[in-house]
């Protein structure tokens, strides 16, 4: 563990790879003062063929007998962005591209959505629905 002072004479200890605090929720730390986040981080990572193996994973779902292969659940942030790009580039299937409006998603959202698809060639539904605004409404008059 690393002491690291935060103050005048506040000392916090953090783990010595990551810097979580000692505070961290169900967080413990090894004699070498690694938590335990970072030891099962470095676990689930010393699997080799990890490429390989999610191929594996995705292939068996391929069918050749329908328009698409999966279906991506799909944002238009970063994250979902890529996961599309990956799996129409790099996998190369085909994709079904799914968006949930709940009604408060900013213009440029729905058009990055839409750019994003349109450039993969990749098909996209749009599925509204007006459930959060009908738990504001109940909150509200609550």
């Amino acid at each position: 563990m690393q002491e690291v002072k935060a103050g005048s004479n506040l000392v916090v200890k953090r783990c010595t790879q990551c810097i979580l605090p000692t505070n961290y929720p169900g967080i413990t730390f090894n004699e070498k003062g690694i938590c335990n986040y970072c030891l099962a981080y470095r676990k689930a990572n010393t699997r080799e063929n990890g490429e390989l193996e999610l191929k594996k994973e995705l292939y068996c779902y391929i069918n050749k007998d329908t328009k698409y292969d999966c279906m991506v659940a799909f944002s238009g942030g970063r994250d979902s962005s890529y996961v599309l790009w990956y799996v129409v580039k790099v996998q190369n299937l085909r994709v079904l591209a799914c968006f949930i409006d709940n009604g408060f998603v900013p213009g440029e959202t729905k058009a990055n959505v839409i750019n994003i698809t349109n450039m993969l060639n990749v098909d996209l539904v749009i599925k509204q629905h007006d459930f959060v605004k009908k738990c504001i409404r109940h909150t509200i008059s609550s």
